[in-house]
């Protein structure tokens, strides 16, 4: 196990490795707080998945680091010039629309993110729909399909 010392001594080398884009800490013992330190250095990262599973790590912080993650590869398509993104079949929550939503809303320019077949409810698709429905710019699509939200009404919107 790596325990929360280790886990302290990795968080603080990790910034420094600027093309670090996965990190596996599966089933190391770590704390909630140790989960957290991870979360809050994936901002200034590169870092696009990083798994805590089978750690002590509560639903919020889950949710900060699925938020934090989904913004990194949305921020990391646009780098790479891409005029879309690939969010498929990752496991994506309302966390993840919410991170896309505030992107949506700062202006973000990308032709398509892909949400198909992840855990988006109707919340989730709502927030999207909330976000796209100020947005003056050209059209941006949102494919939900395969979601938990994909038969509701903000589904639909988002579908056009």
């Amino acid at each position: 196990d790596l325990g929360d010392e280790g886990a302290a001594t990795l968080a603080a080398a990790v910034p420094s490795a600027k093309a670090l884009r996965s990190l596996n800490l599966r089933r190391n013992g770590l704390s909630d707080l140790a989960c957290r330190k991870f979360v809050a250095i994936v901002p200034g990262t590169a870092l696009t998945e990083v798994s805590i599973a089978a750690n002590s790590a509560e639903a919020d912080t889950l949710s900060a680091l699925e938020k934090a993650l989904t913004s990194n590869a949305v921020r990391g398509s646009i780098a790479d010039g891409a005029s879309s993104c690939d969010l498929r079949s990752k496991g994506l929550g309302d966390a993840a629309a919410s991170a896309v939503a505030g992107l949506l809303s700062s202006g973000v320019e990308l032709a398509a993110i892909d949400l198909r077949n992840n855990n988006i409810t109707d919340a989730g698709a709502l927030v999207l729909y909330e976000a796209l429905a100020p947005f003056t710019g050209p059209p941006i699509e949102l494919p939900v399909i395969g979601n938990p939200c994909a038969g509701s009404a903000a589904a639909r919107r988002l579908a056009g």
